[in-house]
């Protein structure tokens, strides 16, 4: 995870979008700008831990063979991200992980916002709990030699950035990713990247080679950008931007994208989906990224509703190429 350049670019990790197949999608259509980090979506170590647990969240851990082609190709790092609130299961998740898989780094959820995740202690809710944090993060890094980063959020209700990021900082991790929100917040009002560049300051101060990324509305790379030369971030992370265009990376727009190109990668996707998942994921998942692919034109809504109404990805597929055959 040394720095290698300016301008980093990161995809977010994202519960049931950031899979082999979502970031396979994304990493093939690069022709414009290189992805440095790749995450999977977030690991539970508590499921890791357990002997029936394992099983249910290791496909969350896949790098498929087309994957791993593609990260090759772009040298683009993957990160594992994982999440928990015991030391403990953090050195054994990460041995199992190492032992078993081939990520370039570990990265350490304490920024999700989820209630589901912060009535376990783990998260955002590690913001208010800054002594088992440290502990997390030291478990964590004697653990391993791969290089460790953590992802967090300014405060819980207010920002709290100076007093809560000096504690992450003093553990040296490797990478500091910071979404300019608070856990209240979620994902309402306005990222305060004045925030993020204060965290910066003073992470630079103690350690210069520390890789600080911002998060937090970023639409286009144009704006990731101007927001590393304004807020001094090494790189920008961008998450709901790239679930609702998976062309972002892309040398043309997805204004510049035809019906025909959107509804073949989509086509591509679900055909994917079906390869690596069968009948492991639920169909629906698949279905919150018809709006990524079909919306901006005319009858996009009508073409949203049509793919809707699929029951199945088979049946889907039929749908679009029937789709495609008007625009062929």
């Amino acid at each position: 995870m040394s720095k290698i350049k300016e301008n980093l670019i990161a995809t977010a990790p994202m519960e049931d979008v950031t899979d082999t197949v979502f970031r396979s999608i994304l990493l093939n259509n690069t022709s414009h700008r290189k992805i440095d980090y790749v995450f999977t979506e977030f690991v539970p170590t508590d499921g890791l831990c357990h002997v029936i647990g394992k099983d249910k969240v290791s496909h969350r851990l896949l790098i498929s063979p087309a994957e791993r082609e593609l990260l090759d190709k772009h040298d683009t790092k993957i990160i594992v991200q994982v999440w928990g609130s015991d030391p403990e299961k953090f050195r054994q998740s990460v041995k199992l992980i190492e032992d078993n898989y081939d990520f370039d780094g570990f990265d350490i959820n304490m920024g999700c916002p989820m209630k589901k995740i912060m009535k376990l202690n783990g998260g955002s809710a590690l913001i208010d709990n800054p002594n088992l944090a440290r502990d997390i993060v030291l478990a964590t890094k004697d653990s391993t030699n791969k290089p460790i980063s953590v992802k967090t959020r300014t405060g819980i209700s207010t920002h709290t950035t100076e007093s809560w990021l000096r504690t992450i900082i003093d553990t040296k991790p490797d990478m500091i990713t910071l979404h300019g929100r608070t856990r209240n917040m979620m994902y309402r009002g306005e990222a305060d990247w004045l925030e993020i560049k204060k965290a910066v300051d003073m992470a630079k101060s103690s350690n210069p080679d520390i890789i600080f990324l911002g998060n937090g509305d970023i639409r286009s790379l144009e704006q990731a950008d101007k927001y590393c030369n304004e807020y001094n971030v090494d790189g920008v992370m961008i998450g709901r931007a790239m679930m609702g265009n998976p062309f972002i990376f892309s040398e043309r727009p997805l204004n510049q994208q035809s019906i025909q190109e959107r509804l073949e990668l989509l086509l591509h996707h679900c055909q994917l989906f079906t390869e690596y998942w069968g009948d492991e994921k639920v169909f629906s998942i698949l279905k919150k990224f018809f709006k990524a692919y079909i919306s901006g034109f005319q009858n996009a809504a009508e073409m949203r509703a049509t793919l809707m109404r699929a029951k199945s990805n088979e049946h889907l597929q039929e749908i679009v190429n029937e789709l495609l055959s008007n625009y062929s």
